[in-house]
């Protein structure tokens, strides 16, 4: 479920769930959510620069504020400059 800022086409939330380690079901019992805020423009490009993370329900909306992110330095880059290789001490899931 998205939560959308018509006026400036922006996304303002997004809730998600995580299954990484556990089935579908299990992932659906605690739901949560991103506040995406303080949007600065990248290059043309809105990004949010701080996002806050929440448990979510569909009735009531956001509860508690589980944590707190900030991006910064955001750029792109060109082909040239990305390395997907997975170094020898990872594994990939």
């Amino acid at each position: 479920i998205c939560y959308a800022d018509t006026e400036k086409k922006l996304l303002h939330a997004a809730a998600y769930i995580v299954t990484y380690s556990k089935d579908q079901a299990t992932a659906e019992e605690d739901p949560h959510a991103i506040v995406y805020e303080n949007y600065k423009d990248v290059q043309g490009v809105p990004f949010a620069h701080k996002w806050t993370f929440w448990g979510w329900n569909a009735t009531d909306g956001l509860t508690d504020q589980l944590g707190e992110g900030t991006l910064s330095n955001i750029k792109f880059l060109t082909f040239d400059e990305v390395d997907f290789t997975v170094p020898e001490d990872f594994i990939e899931i």
